[in-house]
């Protein structure tokens, strides 16, 4: 039997544990992003919209969307996808409507795109169809 001294250490070792856990499904969960980001196929899309998107997990410095894009890969027609995803809020103003940017295409699945945060450190792309 568990003596009343020993409940709150129980307690805050359980806590603890629970907090570790979730600490590490994160991080397993983030480096997961990151093969498959690059895994991926680099491919230009417009942002056609935004809408508030449903993550499990939220912070101060994100915020999950829901962007609507018009993909345009080399070697296939262009065609539309989702992504949801947290957005650092320093890259918000990058995924507006209308804006150009970088993101990841599965090449087994080409309807499952990746937000590529390692793009946003350089220049948007230059919109289909311009010559730049």
């Amino acid at each position: 039997m568990v003596g009343p001294r020993r409940v709150p250490w129980i307690t805050f070792t359980a806590i603890l544990a629970i907090v570790g856990a979730a600490l590490l499904a994160l991080a397993i969960g983030e480096r997961k992003h990151r093969e498959a980001v690059a895994s991926g196929i680099p491919t230009v899309a417009q942002v056609l919209r935004i809408d508030d998107g449903s993550c499990l997990v939220g912070d101060k410095s994100s915020d999950c969307v829901r962007l609507s894009l018009e993909l345009y890969p080399k070697d296939r027609p262009t065609y539309r996808a989702e992504l949801t995803e947290k957005i650092k809020h320093r890259f918000m103003s990058r995924v507006q409507p209308g804006c150009w940017l970088t993101v990841s295409v599965n090449p087994r699945r080409p309807s499952e795109v990746l937000f590529d945060e390692e793009s946003m450190a350089v220049a948007a792309p230059a919109p289909m169809g311009s010559g730049r």
